[in-house]
Order: structure tokens, then C-alpha cells, then sequence
């Protein structure tokens, strides 16, 4: 009954932090510049609030006590009893590293890493389908599938951005400082509005209807991407550049609360019983398995197009076509939360989704 309430205060909390965090280092980098040392002070200083956060962790924060030898004996026993998980978790971990060492190590193309990502991807989805329990795996796959092949453009649209007039003589043309700090400040400013309005309007809807409209929100606001990077918004439509960029920030950020938490939020609710920790691990760490895959992916779409900008002199052929990129990762979220919606459940938040409450498997 308190998921949403729960959810919304850790995520509330966390990008308060993060935008302290983003504040400081802009301030860092507008006084000391571009320079070695500028770049190295944010992590001393983050080394203090790291040791702060253990303190309430050691002070029992978070409200876990003792195992005594015989309920450690029996915790053990059970896990022993389903294989299937230990399994799943390695499975997860195999797939992790051979994604790592295809990308980091190897000098594969791009179409050759996609082709393994595709057999890692179909692996992970036909064991956890065929391992957890129906209501559980639905939702996984759903999160899988749609993380996978939500495209991104965001590392050509990097350079499109700050790339100045030798690099780009038609873009934008923003600072660094502008891009890395002011953007990141507004959007965790309208990620904030995005979960209080969740919290407010949306966390008694059912699931199905609030992740499919979410999706489909998120689409047209991403649209804007398309029309920034087509150059339709300046010599069309006649909006200054900063302006398009803060305002689509800002819609963007706010719509993609609406998407993020309820997703988070949905995992934590398929956990059985005394498997909680291990459930969600397992369901984060399929996601987030996803969000690698999506990746590369997403590289080869760029690569295909020829969207492959260094930040290097004359490079403005590189962005002719990443309008068509930023589309293509428009519409592919959207149009697989149409395809599979049917797998997320459709009841409203804070009913039981898992009828076994006590077993994750099939």
C-alpha cells in the first residue's frame, strides 16, 4: 500500500543529492576552468558524504538484525532448494562479461557486437521465462525488451551540441559549462516536479494503463529531439536554440519520472517473501542488461548512418543524419510498450501481483 509513497521518497531524495552534487561541480568548473585539477577536486570532496552515508547504515538504518547460526543454516537450505536462481544469477553474470569483454577488449564491429548482444538477449529472455513464475516473468520480459530496444543518440548528440564553429559551423554552439551543468540542474529540477505530479495524480492508476501512456508521452516529447536535430526548430519554426534546448528538457525530464518509477516500482512488488533482496537483484540486474544491450544497438544504428562525430574539425557531415537516428529511438520504446503491453499487469498499484508470495519460480 506504501510502494508508491516508499518509492517516491528514496527517488525524491536521491536527486535532491545528485543536484547538490551537479550545483558544486558546476560552480568548480566555472572558477577553475578546463584544467587537470578542476576535474579531480569533485571526487576528493565526494569522499567525505561518502563515509557519512555508512553512519546511519551502521547504526541500523536499515532495520536489520542479527542472524543467529540455525536461521542461517535454514536461509541457505532454501536457496539450495530452488537451483534455478543460483543459476539465473550466473547466467546474468556470464552474459555481463562476455557484453563487457565484446565492447571493452575486443576491436569487433559494430554488427558483430550487435549479433552477439541479439544471442545474449534471446538467452536471457527464454531462461528467466522459462525459470520464474508466470506474473513474474511478464513483467521482466516486458522490462527486458523494452530497455533493449530503446535506442539512444545521445553520445553523437553530445558533439552536436558543443561542437563550436570549426567543428560545426551549423549547430548549436553551446558551452560545456551550459550543457553539463545548467541542462543537468534543470533536469533534475523537472525530474523532481515529474515525481511529485506521479506521486499526486498517478500512483493509484493501474499499471498497464500508466506505463502504455507514460510511453507514449515520453514519444512525443522526444520529438522534439528530431525537429532540434533536423535544424526545423531554428530556420522553421524560429525558436533560439538555448530556449528549445531547456524547454524540451524540461518536458523531457518530467515525462521520464512518469516512466522510470512506476517500472522500479513494479519489481519491487514481484519479490516473494524472505527472496526479496535476491528477486530484485535479479530483476535489476536483467534490465540493466537491457540498458547495455540497447548500447550497442544503438551504436550500430549510428554507425549505420554515419553518425560518428569526434569533435573534430569539419565533421558537420557526421550529424546530416542523426535526425533519422533520434526518430528511429523515438519511436521504438513507444512501439513496443504497444506490442507488450499485455504482458504488464492490470491492476492498480498496491495489489498483490505475485500469488505465490513465498516463490519465485515457475
Amino acid at each position: 500500500k506504501i510502494g508508491p509513497s516508499l518509492v517516491t521518497f528514496v527517488w525524491f531524495g536521491t536527486h535532491l543529492s545528485g543536484l547538490l552534487g551537479i550545483v558544486t561541480f558546476g560552480v568548480i568548473l566555472l572558477r577553475g576552468g578546463e584544467s587537470d585539477l578542476t576535474y579531480r577536486i569533485p571526487f576528493v570532496l565526494a569522499v567525505g558524504p561518502s563515509f557519512l552515508a555508512m553512519a546511519p547504515i551502521l547504526r541500523g538504518g536499515l532495520q536489520e538484525r542479527p542472524v543467529g547460526p540455525e536461521e542461517l543454516r535454514s536461509i541457505r537450505a532454501r536457496f539450495l532448494a530452488i537451483p534455478e536462481v543460483s543459476c539465473l544469477i550466473l547466467l546474468v553474470l556470464i552474459c555481463s562479461c562476455v557484453l563487457l569483454t565484446i565492447t571493452t577488449f575486443l576491436s569487433l564491429s559494430p554488427l558483430v557486437i550487435c549479433a552477439i548482444s541479439v544471442v545474449v538477449l534471446v538467452v536471457v529472455l527464454v531462461a528467466f521465462s522459462l525459470v520464474l513464475s508466470p506474473a513474474i516473468a511478464k513483467i521482466n520480459a516486458y522490462a527486458l525488451i523494452q530497455n533493449a530496444l530503446t535506442l539512444h543518440t545521445s553520445s553523437a548528440g553530445f558533439y552536436f551540441f558543443v561542437d563550436q564553429y570549426e567543428e560545426y559551423p551549423d549547430g548549436p554552439h553551446i558551452s560545456e559549462f551550459f550543457f553539463s551543468t545548467i541542462l543537468r540542474i534543470v533536469g533534475i529540477m523537472c525530474s523532481l516536479v515529474g515525481i511529485a505530479t506521479y506521486y499526486r495524480y498517478a500512483s493509484r492508476c493501474r499499471w498497464r494503463t500508466l506505463l502504455l501512456c507514460a510511453n507514449i508521452a515520453y514519444a512525443i516529447v522526444s520529438f522534439a529531439d528530431v525537429l532540434m536535430f533536423s535544424r526545423v526548430s531554428r530556420d522553421v519554426l524560429h525558436i533560439p536554440d538555448h530556449l528549445f534546448i531547456i524547454t524540451s528538457t524540461v518536458l523531457d525530464e518530467t515525462i521520464k519520472a512518469w516512466h522510470v518509477m512506476p517500472l522500479n516500482l513494479i519489481c519491487s512488488y514481484m519479490c516473494p517473501k524472505d527472496m526479496e533482496g535476491t528477486t530484485y537483484a535479479l530483476l535489476a540486474g536483467c534490465a540493466n542488461l537491457g540498458e547495455v544491450i540497447s548500447r550497442n544497438f544503438s551504436a550500430l544504428l549510428l554507425h549505420a548512418l554515419g553518425c560518428e562525430p569526434r569533435g573534430l574539425p569539419g565533421e558537420s557531415a557526421q550529424f546530416d543524419n542523426l535526425w533519422r537516428a533520434s526518430a528511429a529511438s523515438t519511436l521504438s520504446p513507444v512501439l513496443v510498450a504497444v506490442v507488450l503491453f499485455q504482458l504488464v499487469p492490470n491492476v492498480a498499484q498496491g495489489e498483490r501481483l505475485v500469488h505465490d508470495p513465498r516463490s519465485a519460480t515457475a
